[in-house]
């Protein structure tokens, strides 16, 4: 009697387990951060599937595939001159990797796809944008900057750094067209 009610302590146990351990496969991965502005940034933690163009990627984000659109950033077209260089830059940077995913003001476009800041590493101050993509694209003239309101917390800084990026002529084929 003992050694059947044992038995089935473990496996009520291991069901247990089994159950958090799904649970927490597929639930929502947002972390939070304070900055010393007291801004908070929120994001959550996905992983790169596919690059679909130099500024749209594929990933697994609460449980889900779903195809992000980086705001505040237009890299060129595939068929058009340095879309095949900025899907590469891309992928070279992003495919496989763990990222970390910053919502502005709207979650999505006309054409369902999540837009988000695109981090490389947690962001921690949005101050340093060193780490986001989006910002690495721009610095390696790989994009121009594109403002679409309401989503522009960085539009700024983008803008900056697109003038600096024409000035140094750093890889700028694609802003020089």
């Amino acid at each position: 009697m003992k050694r059947n009610h044992c038995f089935r302590s473990i496996f009520v146990l291991v069901i247990i387990g089994l159950f958090v351990f799904v649970v927490d496969l597929f639930q929502v991965r947002t972390s939070f951060f304070i900055t010393s502005s007291d801004q908070i940034i929120s994001y959550d933690v996905a992983e790169v599937l596919r690059i679909i163009d130099g500024d749209t990627i594929e990933v697994f984000v609460n449980g889900f595939n779903q195809q992000v659109r980086f705001i505040g950033v237009d890299c060129p077209e595939l068929n058009t001159q340095g879309g095949k260089e900025a899907k590469s830059f891309t992928s070279d940077h992003l495919l496989g990797s763990i990222i970390y995913l910053e919502k502005d003001i709207e979650d999505q476009d006309k054409y369902n796809r999540l837009l988000r800041y695109v981090w490389t590493s947690k962001p921690d101050n949005e101050k340093n944008i060193t780490n986001m993509f989006n910002f690495q694209l721009l610095n390696e003239g790989y994009a121009s900057s594109m403002s679409v309101s309401p989503n522009n917390k960085y539009s700024k800084q983008f803008i900056t750094i697109e003038k600096e990026v024409l000035k140094n002529e750093k890889n700028n084929w694609y802003l020089n067209e």
